[in-house]
């Protein structure tokens, strides 16, 4: 789906936590993450993300990538 004006994209995994895309190129990505009573905040950058936990319910750098090759794709299409 393409929207001229989408600059940010938020994930919602399905666990209650939101990843959200932070500047124009989506370079880095802010989790937040609801540990007990306390909301937690983690950064990722696209050149360093976490690797997938065996034990996971889904893996960070897979939504990540695809959540900036859709930003991608949607900024290429502006261009035409």
């Amino acid at each position: 789906c393409h929207r001229p004006d989408m600059t940010v994209i938020e994930i919602h995994p399905g666990d209650g936590s939101v990843l959200v895309s932070q500047g124009v190129k989506a370079h880095f990505f802010t989790h937040y993450v609801l540990v007990e009573d306390q909301l937690e905040e983690r950064t990722y950058s696209l050149k360093s993300m976490p690797h997938h936990k065996l034990n996971g319910m889904y893996s960070i750098k897979k939504l990540i990538d695809t959540a900036n090759r859709f930003l991608m794709m949607n900024n290429g299409w502006e261009q035409r």
